[in-house]
């Protein structure tokens, strides 16, 4: 498992995802961190409430399809969300409902 940090790495960590493209952060806040076992420095979220996260301007170059799978994000912090999430399945962020 990539190694986050230790106050993110806790099944309960609270947090927010930012984009970071030319300059531009983009924010998609409100999850549930999820350790789970993918390669180092990478994360996985589901879509689409991580889409606010993908500039429409960011696009492979040959099909100028939205770049999904090569993004720049920092996961960050939080207390403010309020409610407890069931984490069990898989996955390394589940929006809090």
């Amino acid at each position: 498992m990539a190694k986050v940090g230790e106050e993110t790495t806790k099944a309960t960590a609270k947090g927010d995802i930012h984009s970071h493209f030319e300059g531009e952060v983009r924010k998609a806040h409100d999850f549930i961190i999820v350790p789970y076992t993918i390669p180092l420095r990478c994360v996985a979220a589901y879509y689409p409430e991580t889409n606010v996260l993908v500039p429409i301007r960011s696009v492979a170059a040959m099909s100028n399809q939205p770049a999904y799978k090569c993004m720049v994000v920092t996961l960050h912090k939080n207390d403010h969300v309020a409610h407890s999430v069931d984490i069990s399945s898989t996955g390394v962020f589940r929006k809090s409902s």
